[in-house]
């Protein structure tokens, strides 16, 4: 799974994969975010949209191409491997919804 994260008081935008529900449900419960954008073509009833603020968004808003190119337009950047996340497909996925959502 790729999980972006904004906190909005301090600014901070971190992205990670994750490997497994397990793992997901845990993460999520740490952070405990007040939203949560979950691509429409999931199942419905999944464990994660038992949380408050769960929103469904389109799939193609996660898309790793578009997402790539947004943010680097958004960081005004060539690429992200000055972020270390070049290789993290579903994490900058995950990002470019974020920051659609965000603006």
């Amino acid at each position: 799974f790729g999980l972006a994260v904004l906190d909005i008081t301090s600014g901070r935008f971190s992205v990670q994969e994750i490997k497994g529900w397990e793992t997901l449900l845990a993460e999520l419960e740490r952070l405990n975010p007040a939203e949560l954008l979950i691509p429409d073509d999931w199942p419905q009833g999944l464990p994660a949209e038992k949380r408050r603020g769960v929103r469904r968004r389109a799939p193609w808003d996660f898309d790793r191409d578009s997402a790539h190119k947004s943010l680097c337009q958004q960081f005004g950047t060539q690429d992200l491997k000055g972020f270390g996340c070049q290789n993290l497909t579903l994490a900058i996925g995950a990002a470019g919804c974020l920051l659609a959502y965000a603006k």
